[in-house]
């Protein structure tokens, strides 16, 4: 049994593990989280048996385990931006670097939005979460999901469209 949860819990651990990055910024205790949920997903008597649950629920691990460490910390967690990001598709040298330029900046002005924004936006577009799942992991209704995710994109895109301005 826990070779098949290994073997299911195996695609997830990238995505778990930057979302971690990103709700703690910082590295080392991400890692660290996603060994003690890894470790949790393997002995636990509530593992998901639909494999379309898995990924929220693992997510959800990850996300209750960082509100627990950053309360257990009582402190301020530094401002480091996400730093791993799927790299550049592209195999031209010119255009790798225009994406990874373009990363960047997307990635800097994420960090100015607020953490709920910055939540939803990286499980909905860089964990490919689906609303319901973001549903599942946050514990708030598909609607609200929508509606916040719609005012993230904005406030992203003003972000955005301000620093165009400023250069």
């Amino acid at each position: 049994m826990i070779h098949q949860r290994h073997s299911d819990l195996l695609p997830l651990l990238p995505a778990a593990l930057n979302y971690a990055r990103h709700l703690l910024k910082d590295a080392a205790a991400a890692e660290d989280i996603l060994q003690e949920v890894t470790i949790h997903a393997l002995q636990t008597n509530h593992f998901p048996v639909v494999n379309d649950s898995l990924k929220p629920w693992l997510l959800r691990l990850v996300r209750n385990r960082c509100i627990d460490r950053i309360r257990s910390f009582h402190s301020e967690v530094d401002e480091q931006v996400l730093d791993h990001v799927a790299a550049p598709k592209a195999t031209d040298p010119e255009h790798c670097l225009e994406q990874t330029q373009l990363r960047a900046s997307v990635l800097s002005a994420l960090a100015e939005l607020p953490a709920e924004q910055r939540e939803l936006l990286v499980l909905r577009e860089l964990n490919e979460c689906s609303y319901a799942d973001i549903a599942a992991i946050l514990n708030i209704p598909a609607g609200t999901v929508m509606s916040s995710l719609h005012r993230a994109r904005l406030a992203l895109k003003a972000v955005i469209v301000s620093r165009m301005g400023e250069s």
